[in-house]
């Protein structure tokens, strides 16, 4: 007796461009899957929650500066109104946008479904998650800081 599997790759949810205010671009679920760097373990379904949690945590960190530039530029309705830094894509600030929103995903899915076991192996491979939990962590906080002019920093405690 034998099994065949049947079917195609799992359809995405139905929700493909996530809500978003009207300030910031809107979140393609199929975008997403296609650029993370995170394996199939994850469910959509478990990712595309990752995703909606990583864009209310992007907004909610850039909520302060979005009030500054409002109240500096009102002409300025969205993030794609945005003139972009000299020598930068004309789309720069959507890029890092939708790179912290990506990356904060990551970091959650990377946080939430990796293995846990008692072997000395998987502590191994728990431990090797960290640092790439740290690099999504990381980027996402690049990104921001590149859209809000500040500059980046790394400080290392001793």
């Amino acid at each position: 007796m034998s099994m065949i599997a049947s079917g195609g790759p799992a359809a995405p949810p139905a929700r493909d461009n996530l809500a978003n205010s009207p300030w910031w671009p809107s979140v393609s679920f199929t975008a997403y899957r296609a650029a993370s760097r995170i394996d199939r373990t994850a469910s959509d379904d478990q990712a595309l929650v990752a995703l909606t949690e990583a864009l209310g945590s992007v907004n909610a960190q850039l909520a302060g500066w979005l009030s500054l530039r409002k109240s500096a530029d009102p002409a300025v309705t969205c993030l794609s109104d945005l003139v972009a830094p000299e020598h930068q894509a004309i789309d720069y600030y959507e890029e890092r946008y939708i790179r912290a929103v990506h990356s904060t995903a990551d970091a959650l899915l990377t946080e939430r479904y990796r293995d846990f076991d008692s072997t000395a192996d998987g502590d191994r491979r728990a431990d090797a998650m960290e640092g790439r939990i740290d690099a999504y962590r990381r980027d996402a906080q690049h990104a921001i800081a590149d859209i809000t002019g500040v500059r980046r920093r790394t400080v290392e405690l001793l």
